[in-house]
């Protein structure tokens, strides 16, 4: 999974920004040996 956290203009920050679909689908990708 790629996890990104949140940084405000102000400097402060945020909470965790959720794993979109597509990321799930490419960390799916790298966790699957490729085929022959």
């Amino acid at each position: 999974p790629f996890w990104k956290k949140e940084h405000h203009a102000d400097a402060s920050e945020g909470g965790w920004v959720e794993a979109k679909e597509a990321d799930d689908e490419a960390a799916e990708r790298w966790m699957t040996k490729p085929t022959d």
